[in-house]
Protein backbone atom coordinates (compact mmCIF):
# COMPACT_ATOMS: atom_id res chain seq x y z
CA UNK A 1 0.00 0.00 0.00
CA UNK A 2 2.89 2.55 0.77
CA UNK A 3 5.02 1.62 -2.50
CA UNK A 4 2.27 3.09 -4.87
CA UNK A 5 1.89 6.50 -3.05
CA UNK A 6 6.01 7.32 -2.62
CA UNK A 7 6.82 5.95 -5.89
CA UNK A 8 3.95 8.61 -7.11
CA UNK A 9 4.93 10.92 -5.06
CA UNK A 10 9.11 10.05 -5.96
CA UNK A 11 7.29 10.50 -10.04
CA UNK A 12 5.57 14.22 -9.11
CA UNK A 13 8.95 15.35 -8.19
CA UNK A 14 10.69 14.58 -11.13
CA UNK A 15 8.78 16.20 -13.19
CA UNK A 16 8.54 19.09 -11.19
CA UNK A 17 12.09 19.39 -11.23
CA UNK A 18 12.13 18.98 -14.89
CA UNK A 19 9.29 21.24 -15.86
CA UNK A 20 11.48 24.07 -13.15
CA UNK A 21 14.26 23.86 -15.38
CA UNK A 22 12.49 25.89 -18.34
CA UNK A 23 11.98 29.22 -15.82
CA UNK A 24 13.16 32.56 -16.00
CA UNK A 25 14.81 33.18 -12.12
CA UNK A 26 15.85 36.73 -10.52
CA UNK A 27 17.84 36.21 -7.10
CA UNK A 28 18.57 39.03 -4.99
CA UNK A 29 21.10 39.17 -2.68
CA UNK A 30 21.56 40.98 0.61
CA UNK A 31 24.13 39.01 2.06
CA UNK A 32 27.06 41.34 1.31
CA UNK A 33 25.43 44.49 3.49
CA UNK A 34 23.78 42.38 5.91
CA UNK A 35 20.30 43.73 4.63
CA UNK A 36 17.49 41.19 5.53
CA UNK A 37 15.01 41.30 2.50
CA UNK A 38 11.04 41.20 2.60
CA UNK A 39 9.69 38.75 -0.68
CA UNK A 40 6.19 40.68 -1.30
CA UNK A 41 4.97 39.68 -4.45
CA UNK A 42 5.85 37.92 -7.89
CA UNK A 43 3.10 38.43 -10.48
CA UNK A 44 3.14 34.82 -13.36
CA UNK A 45 5.69 33.35 -10.57
CA UNK A 46 6.97 32.65 -7.47
CA UNK A 47 9.23 34.56 -4.63
CA UNK A 48 10.54 33.55 -1.06
CA UNK A 49 13.51 33.10 0.63
CA UNK A 50 15.19 29.93 -0.18
CA UNK A 51 15.80 27.62 3.23
CA UNK A 52 18.78 26.17 1.82
CA UNK A 53 20.37 29.11 3.15
CA UNK A 54 19.95 28.30 6.86
CA UNK A 55 20.25 31.12 9.26
CA UNK A 56 20.74 33.82 6.42
CA UNK A 57 17.63 33.06 4.20
CA UNK A 58 16.38 36.31 4.90
CA UNK A 59 18.66 38.02 3.30
CA UNK A 60 18.65 36.44 0.32
CA UNK A 61 15.31 36.26 -2.31
CA UNK A 62 15.09 33.53 -5.47
CA UNK A 63 12.04 33.83 -7.43
CA UNK A 64 10.92 31.66 -10.52
CA UNK A 65 8.70 32.07 -13.97
CA UNK A 66 7.60 29.92 -15.90
CA UNK A 67 9.55 30.52 -19.61
CA UNK A 68 8.06 29.25 -23.11
CA UNK A 69 9.17 30.05 -26.44
CA UNK A 70 6.92 33.83 -26.44
CA UNK A 71 8.14 37.25 -24.58
CA UNK A 72 6.21 37.79 -21.02
CA UNK A 73 6.41 40.72 -18.90
CA UNK A 74 6.28 40.54 -15.35
CA UNK A 75 7.46 41.68 -12.45
CA UNK A 76 8.71 41.60 -8.69
CA UNK A 77 8.58 43.21 -5.44
CA UNK A 78 10.96 42.91 -2.47
CA UNK A 79 11.42 45.09 0.33
CA UNK A 80 14.60 45.76 1.95
CA UNK A 81 15.60 46.04 6.03
CA UNK A 82 17.83 49.15 5.19
CA UNK A 83 19.95 51.32 2.93
CA UNK A 84 22.47 49.72 1.18
CA UNK A 85 24.15 47.28 -2.32
CA UNK A 86 22.21 44.01 -3.22
CA UNK A 87 22.95 42.15 -6.08
CA UNK A 88 20.56 41.36 -8.36
CA UNK A 89 21.34 37.89 -10.58
CA UNK A 90 19.85 37.11 -14.04
CA UNK A 91 19.37 33.14 -14.49
CA UNK A 92 17.63 30.17 -15.46
CA UNK A 93 16.53 27.91 -12.76
CA UNK A 94 18.64 24.72 -11.46
CA UNK A 95 17.97 21.53 -13.30
CA UNK A 96 19.79 18.20 -11.46
CA UNK A 97 21.82 17.86 -15.26
CA UNK A 98 23.88 20.89 -16.38
CA UNK A 99 22.25 19.82 -20.12
CA UNK A 100 19.01 20.24 -18.47
CA UNK A 101 19.16 24.20 -17.56
CA UNK A 102 17.42 26.11 -20.26
CA UNK A 103 18.87 29.47 -21.16
CA UNK A 104 16.76 32.13 -20.82
CA UNK A 105 16.64 35.73 -22.48
CA UNK A 106 15.88 39.07 -20.46
CA UNK A 107 15.01 42.37 -21.83
CA UNK A 108 14.02 45.70 -20.53
CA UNK A 109 14.73 45.03 -16.90
CA UNK A 110 13.51 48.15 -15.11
CA UNK A 111 13.27 49.00 -11.15
CA UNK A 112 11.11 51.42 -9.44
CA UNK A 113 12.24 52.14 -5.79
CA UNK A 114 16.12 51.33 -7.32
CA UNK A 115 18.16 52.17 -10.63
CA UNK A 116 19.00 49.31 -12.64
CA UNK A 117 21.81 50.30 -15.04
CA UNK A 118 21.51 49.06 -18.82
CA UNK A 119 18.39 46.67 -18.04
CA UNK A 120 17.63 46.95 -21.83
CA UNK A 121 21.30 45.94 -22.95
CA UNK A 122 21.24 48.12 -25.96
CA UNK A 123 25.16 49.44 -24.56
CA UNK A 124 26.50 45.82 -24.94
CA UNK A 125 26.25 44.59 -21.39
CA UNK A 126 28.01 47.43 -19.40
CA UNK A 127 27.15 47.32 -15.92
CA UNK A 128 26.53 43.49 -15.81
CA UNK A 129 29.31 40.66 -14.66
CA UNK A 130 29.09 37.64 -16.08
CA UNK A 131 29.28 35.03 -13.24
CA UNK A 132 29.82 31.49 -14.25
CA UNK A 133 29.61 28.35 -11.70
CA UNK A 134 31.27 26.17 -14.22
CA UNK A 135 34.54 26.53 -15.23
CA UNK A 136 33.08 25.40 -19.02
CA UNK A 137 34.11 28.42 -20.72
CA UNK A 138 30.27 29.15 -21.96
CA UNK A 139 28.91 32.70 -20.35
CA UNK A 140 25.80 34.72 -20.43
CA UNK A 141 25.75 36.87 -23.74
CA UNK A 142 24.16 39.09 -25.66
CA UNK A 143 21.67 38.04 -28.05
CA UNK A 144 20.39 39.83 -31.01
CA UNK A 145 16.40 38.47 -30.36
CA UNK A 146 15.43 41.57 -28.65
CA UNK A 147 11.92 42.14 -26.92
CA UNK A 148 12.56 45.88 -28.37
CA UNK A 149 15.64 47.67 -29.38
CA UNK A 150 18.43 45.45 -31.07
CA UNK A 151 19.81 43.33 -28.21
CA UNK A 152 18.72 40.94 -25.21
CA UNK A 153 20.75 39.12 -22.79
CA UNK A 154 21.07 35.17 -22.59
CA UNK A 155 21.55 33.26 -19.32
CA UNK A 156 21.09 29.86 -17.88
CA UNK A 157 21.71 28.94 -14.03
CA UNK A 158 25.11 27.94 -14.32
CA UNK A 159 26.21 31.25 -16.75
CA UNK A 160 24.88 34.88 -15.27
CA UNK A 161 24.75 38.13 -14.54
CA UNK A 162 24.81 40.36 -11.65
CA UNK A 163 24.26 43.98 -10.80
CA UNK A 164 24.41 45.87 -7.91
CA UNK A 165 22.09 47.96 -6.77
CA UNK A 166 21.11 50.66 -3.94
CA UNK A 167 18.35 49.81 -1.97
CA UNK A 168 16.33 52.19 0.91
CA UNK A 169 15.18 51.25 4.52
CA UNK A 170 11.49 50.02 4.14
CA UNK A 171 11.04 51.35 0.06
CA UNK A 172 9.39 48.63 -1.90
CA UNK A 173 11.65 47.61 -4.75
CA UNK A 174 9.69 46.49 -7.96
CA UNK A 175 11.09 44.97 -10.79
CA UNK A 176 9.56 44.63 -14.28
CA UNK A 177 11.52 42.41 -16.65
CA UNK A 178 10.46 40.27 -20.11
CA UNK A 179 12.14 37.05 -20.82
CA UNK A 180 11.35 33.96 -22.66
CA UNK A 181 13.20 30.21 -23.24
CA UNK A 182 16.13 30.89 -25.78
CA UNK A 183 15.76 28.92 -29.46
Amino acid sequence: KLMIPVAASILLLCLAAHAGSNAARIDINGMGSGIALSPDDADGGTIGNPSWLGDKKQMYISTNFPATGEWKKSSLVFTPSKDGMVSISLMGEFADKAEDRSWILFDNVKADGAFIKNGDFEDSSSAWSNYNTQQDGKKAQLSSVPQSGKNSMKTNHDHRIMQNIHVSAGKAVSITFFFKLAQ
